[in-house]
Parts: structure tokens; C-alpha cells; sequence
């Protein structure tokens, strides 16, 4: 099967190590030629999502085999009761019961696809609580990240603003159908972005898995678009390899912050994209979770963590 030529960023690459287990140092989107197997398991081998499904389709709730997270409380038999970890998560402004009870499925999909077990979500009193057995902080607040997907046509790139990141994220997610200006994710060598509206979304993406490349012995994230997120990307690359930098560039955007942004020397067609760069098995699979379930209806803080010790019984 055919390949075209990598899109290799011209720009220094941008991490967010807020949100990610690991830094982000590359990525590079490459495309399929003619017919592709199907790419959307979330696990490294075997078959699932085809490319033609639509997006908002039916998806199984849990891991690889369809099955759920247990939601069993640690110790409920009345043997030794390990110790375990409860985050609590408020949504920014105030929800439905109905939108919060939509976060958790969504959360425990996730949940599922990331291999965690004896997890419990619940909705109570207008907050979502999780917990899981041990030292389970990290993994727990992971389910909570929003995980909103786009590409955006860069327009211009500057040094970053310092300090402004939070407040242009809020007012790029209240506008995120213009142009809006985003900061990358990283520290001193991070930049700004001035983006166009998206030109395709999570929704056009209609399956993605963590996955270890053969030659180069490393984790990357498999993209497969829908029938016709596969047509906006091929047009859409089409027309970015006919212009100069920086508006050759296609940012990569994920609640509301550029993981990176490469240029493209030509249309991308096929279907697929892969995103690539200093991932672990732990950071690729939760970012694939992110884009596979979709961003959860409703934006989430950390409002509480506690921990509680193994008890003997």
C-alpha cells in the first residue's frame, strides 16, 4: 500500500504536559493511497471502526471486548480492602442531571478503552465522582479532560503571550466557529497561533487507536476519517500545499491548544492521518480515548482528590 510524503512541521514542535502523560515533540500527518484496512481498534492489533462509518455512530461501551468497567466499591465482599483514590470533578458552569449523566457514560467508555478496572463513576448532588483502587490520581483525571478535536488553516505564528493562554482558550471555545488565536502547548518555546475556523472536527474522524510503528519502534495515533472527513482533508491539504509558510500549516488543536502545527506539500488522501511524536503506550492510548469517544458534553474541573489507605479487615 502506497504512502504519500509525510508532512514535516516548520515550525519547533509544542507540548502540553498539563494534559498528556508525555510531551509531544513532533507531529507528522501522513496519508494513504488507494484502498486502507481498517484502522479504528483502539487496541495495537486487530480490526474495528471501518472508515465509512459515520460519526455519532453506535460504539461499544468499555474495553477492546466490548466489556464494561467494573463499578464494584473496593472491599464491598468484606475482604481486605485496598487502598483506593476518589477525584471529583464540577462542571465550569452549572448542568442538567441529563448532560452530567451523558459526561459519565462518556467517561466510562473511556475508562474502558484505557484498560482501568475496578472503576466507579457516579453523578451526585450536581458533581461527577470517580474512583479506582490504588494510586490512581493520573488515570482518574485523564477521564475528565474535554477532549475537543479540530484542524484549523494556520494563518500566522508568533512568540507565545505570556500569561494570556487561559483566557484565549475561554474565548476561542465560545467562538470556535472563527478565527481565533490559541497558544501551543509547552513552556519558553511555545507559540501563538492565529487560526481560520476548523476545517474538519472530531466528528469527521470516525475511529483512532494507540499504536506501535513496526520500523521505528515508537507510539503514534492512528486517525480514520469518515467518508466525508476524508473529502474536507483531501481538499483541504490540497489548498494549504499551495501556499507559503506559515500558511501552509495545519494546526492540530485539542481543547482549545495547538499540539502542533505541520506544513503540508500535498493533498492528503486516503482517509488516514497519524499523529506522532514522543508518546508512550499510556499517553497515546489516552489521547486516541480522547478522540475516539469524542469530547464530553460538558467542561470539567478538579474539584476535590482524596486518597484513602489500605485497611485490613
Amino acid at each position: 500500500m502506497d504512502r504519500s510524503t509525510p508532512a514535516r512541521p516548520s515550525s519547533p514542535p509544542v507540548t502540553r504536559p498539563r494534559r498528556l502523560t508525555a510531551l509531544l515533540a513532533l507531529v507528522v500527518l501522513t496519508g494513504s493511497l488507494g484502498a486502507c484496512s481498517d484502522r479504528s481498534s483502539r487496541s495495537g492489533t486487530g480490526t474495528g471502526t471501518g472508515a465509512g462509518q459515520a460519526a455519532g455512530s453506535s460504539k461499544p461501551v468499555g474495553g477492546p471486548d466490548g466489556a464494561s468497567p467494573r463499578t464494584t466499591a473496593p472491599g464491598a465482599d468484606g475482604s481486605r480492602e485496598p487502598g483506593w483514590t476518589s477525584v471529583t470533578f464540577s462542571p465550569e458552569t452549572p448542568r442538567s442531571a441529563g448532560q452530567l449523566r451523558q459526561a459519565a457514560d462518556r467517561m466510562k467508555q473511556r475508562a474502558g478503552s484505557l484498560g482501568l478496572e475496578d472503576v466507579r463513576i457516579d453523578v451526585t448532588g450536581g458533581d461527577i465522582t470517580t474512583r479506582a483502587a490504588g494510586d490512581s490520581e493520573k488515570s482518574l483525571t485523564a477521564l475528565g479532560q474535554t477532549g475537543a478535536l479540530a484542524f484549523r488553516p494556520v494563518v500566522t505564528v508568533s512568540p507565545s503571550t505570556a500569561g494570556k493562554c487561559e483566557d484565549l482558550r475561554r474565548e476561542a471555545s465560545a467562538r470556535d466557529s472563527e478565527s481565533v488565536t490559541l497558544c501551543g502547548a509547552g513552556d519558553a518555546e511555545a507559540l501563538d497561533y492565529v487560526l481560520e475556523p476548523a476545517s474538519l472536527v472530531g466528528s469527521d474522524v470516525a475511529g483512532a487507536k494507540a499504536q506501535l510503528d513496526s520500523n521505528g519502534g515508537f507510539w503514534m495515533v492512528s486517525l480514520t476519517f469518515t467518508s466525508k472527513g476524508s473529502v474536507k482533508f483531501a481538499d483541504v491539504t490540497a489548498e494549504l500545499a499551495t501556499q507559503q509558510p506559515p500558511m501552509n500549516q495545519f494546526a492540530i488543536v485539542l481543547d482549545e491548544e495547538v499540539l502542533s502545527a505541520p506544513s503540508v506539500s500535498q493533498s492528503i488522501t486516503g482517509g488516514q492521518a497519524q499523529i506522532s511524536g514522543s508518546f508512550t503506550k499510556e499517553s497515546a492510548r489516552e489521547l486516541a480515548s480522547l478522540v475516539e469517544y469524542g469530547a464530553l458534553p460538558v467542561r470539567l474541573k478538579v474539584s476535590s482528590v482524596t486518597r484513602f489507605p489500605a485497611k485490613s479487615g
